[in-house]
């Protein structure tokens, strides 16, 4: 993404807490205040241009929030294919997982997706440990080459950790209304009964511009559906 965008439009990336070690953020309100902090020493005072997939669409707009209530201006918003938590309710026929088991679940589909990869486990084996989680993950990123038998272990159990948390904060995350405006490019492949506006349209009290862009959530930042999301974000 920061690539395609090219040097007249500069990306700065910020990346979760806990990954480098140290304990991971707790709440999307503790996200958005670290990631402020950063911004400030590149950015003092707005206006601000912020953008972010899925999770991060969602500590942007929560960051968004905090500048406009401390008098900066934000010129930009971008969530891309971001949502409110809650918007879809699991259907009874999927089975019903406490919070650890949906969590090591979630990881297992979203990696062997980065990876590249359909998952070759049931479920049920993948919900119930974390170790047997991460170990399948781990021989399934050496087989491909995209991780190593040194750095792998250490690099999953990171970014499943991060994962949890990120997944829990979302979860338990009350957005309060913005008065600013929001582009929402929203993927045009989604679960049956998920609103196009993802839950904010009643939220973004300055307007809320929504786009379909081609692709399903964990396609939209890779070729080819990227270059809708590029074009889109360049015209605003």
């Amino acid at each position: 993404l920061a690539r395609r965008l090219g040097p007249s439009l500069p990306v700065y990336g910020l990346q979760s807490r806990g990954l480098d070690g140290r304990p991971v953020a707790e709440s999307i309100e503790e996200m958005a205040s670290l990631y402020l902090e950063a911004i400030r020493t590149v950015q003092p005072h707005g206006p601000y241009q912020l953008g972010g997939w899925s999770l991060g669409g969602v500590i942007a707009y929560e960051m968004a929030r905090k500048l406009r209530e401390a008098g900066e201006a934000v010129d930009l918003l971008a969530l891309i294919d971001a949502h409110v938590h809650g918007l879809t309710k699991p259907a009874q026929t999927e089975p019903q997982l406490d919070s650890a088991a949906r969590a090591r679940l979630a990881f297992a589909h979203a990696t062997a997706t980065a990876f590249g990869q359909a998952l070759s486990v049931p479920d049920e084996a993948l919900a119930q440990d974390d170790d047997a989680m991460l170990g399948h993950l781990l021989r399934e990123g050496l087989r491909t080459s995209i991780l190593d038998a040194q750095s792998g272990p250490a690099q999953l159990r990171a970014l499943f950790n991060v994962f949890r948390a990120n997944l829990f904060a979302h979860e338990k995350y009350v957005p309060q209304p913005y008065d600013g405006a929001a582009l929402l490019l929203s993927a045009s492949t989604a679960a049956a009964g998920t609103p196009r506006h993802r839950g904010w349209e009643p939220l973004v009290r300055g307007g809320l511009q929504v786009h379909d862009v081609p692709g399903g959530h964990h396609e939209l930042m890779q070729d080819p559906h990227l270059g809708s999301i590029i074009e889109r974000l360049r015209e605003a």
